[in-house]
C-alpha cells in the first residue's frame, strides 16, 4: 500500500488516476467521506480469458470479466484490490448484444453504449457482497434471487460458496423484465445509488468504512431479493431464479 502523507497528496493522486481511466473497459467510480476519512475508487471489469474472437473483448461461457477497484483512501493509502466478485461470459455476452455491436474495431457510440448498460453494476455488485457478508450460508443463501439494479434492466447472480465469490450470471435489460422483477427492482432502488456507494465502500476499504452502512439497508435489500425468489418459484427461467 502507498501511504498518502496529507490530503493534498490524496487530491493530487485523485485528479491523476480519473485521467488515466480505461476508454476500453467499463469503469465505474465511488467516492465517499466521513469526517476525516476520505475515498476515491475506481472499479473496472477485466477480462480473465480471451479465446472467442467474435467477442469485443474475447470472452465466452468459458470466459469471464473480474471486478478489479483501485483504491485510494485517505489516511489510509493507495492500493488494488481484487474483489470476489467475477461476471459470466452469458451476462457479458448479453450486455454486448444489448448494446448492438456487430463490428470491429469498437467505435465510440459501441463503447458508450457497452458502459451505459454496466452503469452502476460494478458499484452493487460491491454493496451486494457487502450485504451477502453478513448472511447466513445455510439455508438462507438458497432463498436468495439476487438482483442487482442498474439504469437499463437488471442483473442476476448467485454466491458461490466454494469460491466465496458472488457470481453475476446474466443481464435483462428493461423492455424484457418480468412483473415480478419490476417490483424488486424497484425495491432495490429506494436503497439508491448513495445506498449502494456507502455499502461498496465496506468492501473497498473495510478499515475505513466497514460500518458506515445503515443496517436497515441490508435488511431492505434481503428482503427484495427473498421476495424476488418467492415470487420466481414457478418461473425458473431465468439464471439465478432457483437462489445460490
Amino acid at each position: 500500500m502507498i501511504r498518502m502523507p496529507h490530503a493534498k497528496s490524496f487530491n493530487k493522486r485523485c485528479r491523476r488516476e480519473e485521467s488515466l481511466a480505461r476508454r476500453f473497459l467499463p469503469v465505474d467510480g465511488v467516492t465517499l467521506s466521513s469526517g476525516r476519512r476520505r475515498i476515491w475508487a475506481t472499479l473496472s471489469l477485466r477480462r480473465e480469458c480471451c479465446n472467442k474472437p467474435g467477442n469485443p473483448w474475447g470472452m465466452s461461457e468459458a470466459g469471464f470479466g473480474r471486478v478489479v477497484a483501485q483504491v485510494l483512501s485517505y489516511p489510509a493509502g493507495f492500493q488494488d484490490v481484487r474483489v470476489k466478485i467475477r461476471f459470466s461470459g452469458h451476462a457479458i455476452d448479453r450486455v454486448i448484444q444489448r448494446a448492438g455491436v456487430v463490428n470491429l474495431p469498437l467505435q465510440r457510440a459501441d463503447i458508450e453504449a457497452i458502459h451505459a448498460s454496466f452503469a452502476g453494476a460494478l458499484i452493487w455488485s460491491c454493496a451486494a457482497l457487502n450485504v451477502l457478508a453478513s448472511e447466513p450460508r445455510q439455508p438462507t443463501a438458497g432463498d436468495l434471487c439476487i438482483a442487482l439494479p442498474v439504469d437499463h434492466g437488471l442483473f442476476l447472480a448467485v454466491r458461490d460458496d466454494l469460491l466465496d465469490e458472488l457470481v453475476i450470471l446474466s443481464f435483462i435489460p428493461s423492455d424484457r423484465l418480468w412483473d415480478e422483477e419490476r417490483y424488486a427492482l424497484a425495491r432495490l432502488r429506494r436503497v439508491g445509488d448513495e445506498g449502494a456507494a456507502v455499502l461498496a465502500g465496506g468492501v473497498l476499504c473495510p478499515e475505513l468504512f466497514r460500518g458506515d452502512a445503515p443496517q436497515e439497508w441490508r435488511i431492505q435489500i434481503v428482503q427484495a431479493w427473498r421476495e424476488l425468489r418467492w415470487l420466481l418459484r414457478e418461473k425458473p427461467g431465468r439464471p439465478g431464479a432457483l437462489g445460490g
